[in-house]
């Protein structure tokens, strides 16, 4: 009998718009972004087989990789066969979020596996733009990004540039490293926010980043911000970055300034295009009937 193969995806993300209001007194900071779920995809590859396995992906430090616990604790794991191995693809530690949302499918999958909903409190845990992960789309997070509203997903292209530098600790470096002019009101993301949710969004003319400054600062990540903005017309920074990108309405426009900015800049450069919420539960599906031995899968 031949083996069955089945993919589940997990989309990256960018922050459209990140501001930081204020630090918190548990040591937290407030936020409001817009999350973005985009098509440069993570996969969870399950092969049949007698016994089961998790398989991290061979460029992950065993230690870092958050799926593994995720999958081997669900309360339906003992019960599993087959293989199940992560394939990355998102850039690690780039601001697209590609650790999280491989958690999210990881709880996505152990919930339906023990008939359970996903503990939103418990994703929040594990990061918190996890929670964001869970449903995907297009969402106003503030709080610490685990506080969401959904809104309608626009019609945006994307031209992704990641530099190529790495920074220890960089979240919790670039928290402590905020100055007073860094921090700001929320407005500027609430006014774009309000304006998606009305679906009568013009494309911005910047989004505002409370991390730039200190990007910036590193040569290569400022070298590749000013070729991709006057290759493109418009850049900002996702997350606590250091990927960059700019954001299109005309898809042919957006393949055309991919293929320049590729040419240019090298190295990990993507097309991507918004993402709706998730419609893959029958997917998800499908994989759980696999992992628990039964043959009516496809139903």
């Amino acid at each position: 009998m031949s083996n069955t193969r089945l993919v589940l995806r997990a989309p990256a993300k960018l922050n459209l718009g990140l501001e930081v209001i204020e630090r918190r007194r548990d040591g937290y900071h407030e936020l409001k972004t817009v999350f973005q779920a985009i098509s440069i995809f993570d996969e969870l590859h399950y092969e049949s087989g007698a016994v089961f396995a998790y398989r991290s992906d061979t460029r992950l430090d065993p230690t870092g990789d958050i799926v593994r616990p995720l999958i081997e604790r669900s309360a339906a794991a003992h019960r599993w066969t087959g293989t199940v191995r992560l394939e990355k693809t998102i850039p690690l530690a780039a601001g697209l979020g590609g650790g999280s949302s491989d958690a999210a499918l990881a709880l996505r999958l152990a919930a339906i596996a023990a008939d359970e909903n996903v503990d939103l409190a418990a994703a929040a845990q594990v990061g918190a733009d996890v929670p964001f992960f869970l449903a995907g789309g297009t969402a106003l997070a503030t709080g610490i990004g685990e506080k969401l509203r959904a809104l309608p997903t626009p019609p945006l292209w994307f031209v992704v540039h990641v530099p190529p530098i790495s920074i220890p600790a960089k979240t919790s470096t670039l928290f402590a490293g905020l100055r007073a002019t860094d921090f700001s009101d929320g407005s500027a993301v609430a006014d774009f926010a309000s304006a998606l949710a009305t679906s009568r969004a013009a494309l911005p003319e910047a989004l505002p980043n409370a991390f730039q400054r200190q990007m910036l600062e590193h040569d290569v990540v400022r070298e590749a911000w000013t070729r991709l903005r006057s290759l493109t017309g418009c850049c900002a920074l996702t997350g606590a970055g250091p990927a960059i990108f700019s954001w299109h309405a005309d898809e042919r426009e957006a393949y055309e300034l991919h293929a320049t900015a590729a040419a240019s800049l090298g190295g990990a450069t993507f097309l991507a295009r918004a993402l709706p919420p998730h419609e893959d539960e029958a997917d998800l599906r499908r994989v759980v009937r696999q992992l628990s031995g039964r043959a009516d899968f496809r139903n």
